[in-house]
């Protein structure tokens, strides 16, 4: 696997939300690494957006550290911003075999004023833009995505829930194109999970996007409730899946889960810390509304690996301090191992 530069146009610009620009990039995207028998998913690109000297600068391998460090030295104004987005949707445009000419992306826009948000609301037909794309290893350049494993992943792409069968997706509008495309990956699948997804979003973003293909059930919330309802809500799903398999798994805890209130929340990765009282009582408010309805396991014994858990996988992405929040609630209060969550800040 590999990152290539490549240069494409704007074809279209479409508001599709009121908060969201769809951008239709046309290319030659026939390298494009389309993620094995699950698709794309929330596979990533990166867009790179202005810059007066943008061609004169780029290094020939942006992905290198050192080459993209003396990138960054460079004034913004001159070395263009540089921006990840989701392909919003499968493929589209003439397609021969695997030559694929257009690709999708939505942009956030609302009140941000960012290089990517103004982009998205100037772009014109006809415009150029470079992008960086994941492209197959030469290894596996002739195989199908239909000869490949369901496992087959790279890097952009971080939606991996291997064998288990039931799926949880959590996230704001800036992970809504990712999760728009998991649900699709996982209706065209031979094997389909039985996805849920909690959404943050304003007021009527449920009205403008109908059913998402692919996902059994959507709870939309807004951002102040997507911490506490998501927690409780995958509560909900991982003792259905414990109860599924026939056992609670004899050393899990079902007393009371209590946060530490004095603790800080800390990531699990990067060491980047979150700590408000206000979400600590939204974490805590959200544990004790779930203990009222039902037993809620806390954590494995110690050194206990229970095979149970592989059977859910949740992906969450968003604000950066929600994300660390629901995950470290999920880590830490549920007894989840990490391999079974992916978590993404997207913004801060």
């Amino acid at each position: 696997m590999a990152h290539e530069l490549y240069r494409v146009t704007v074809s279209s610009r479409q508001k599709i939300l009121p908060d969201t620009t769809r951008l239709t990039l046309r290319g030659d995207f026939s390298r494009l690494d389309t993620g094995g028998p699950l698709g794309l998913r929330d596979m990533r690109i990166k867009v790179l957006i202005g810059g007066t000297r943008r061609d004169e600068l780029i290094p020939a391998d942006l992905m290198d550290p050192c080459a993209y460090r003396a990138w960054l030295a460079h004034d913004e104004s001159e070395r263009g911003a540089l921006r990840t987005y989701t392909v919003a949707s499968r493929l589209t445009g003439e397609t021969t075999g695997n030559d694929l000419s257009t690709i999708d992306i939505d942009v956030v826009t609302g009140d941000h004023h960012g290089p990517g948000s103004t982009w998205a609301r100037t772009a014109e037909p006809g415009d150029d833009v470079l992008v960086f794309l994941s492209t197959r290893a030469d290894s596996d350049a002739e195989l199908s995505d239909e000869e490949l494993s369901e496992d087959y992943t790279i890097p952009g792409i971080e939606y991996a829930p291997e064998q288990a069968h039931r799926v949880v997706l959590v996230g704001d509008t800036t992970a809504l194109p990712a999760i728009r495309a998991i649900g699709w990956a996982e209706a065209t699948s031979a094997h389909p999970r039985t996805v849920s997804a909690i959404i943050a979003a304003p007021m009527g973003t449920a009205e403008s996007e109908g059913q998402l293909e692919g996902i059994a059930s959507v709870t939309w919330v807004t951002p102040s409730e997507l911490v506490a309802s998501s927690v409780a809500h995958v509560w909900r799903v991982y003792e259905e899946v414990l109860r599924e398999s026939g056992s609670l798994c004899a050393d899990t805890c079902n007393a009371a889960c209590e946060l530490d209130d004095d603790a800080p929340v800390t990531s699990l990765s990067d060491g980047v810390l979150w700590d408000t009282p206000a979400q600590r009582r939204l974490l805590a408010q959200s544990i004790t509304n779930a203990q009222q309805t039902q037993s809620i396991p806390c954590t494995l014994h110690p050194g206990e690996d229970c095979d149970c858990q592989r059977n859910l996988f949740v992906w969450v992405a968003g604000e950066s301090s929600k994300v660390v929040a629901i995950r470290r609630a999920l880590v830490s209060q549920i007894g989840m191992k990490r391999r079974d969550v992916a978590f993404m800040g997207y913004w801060r």
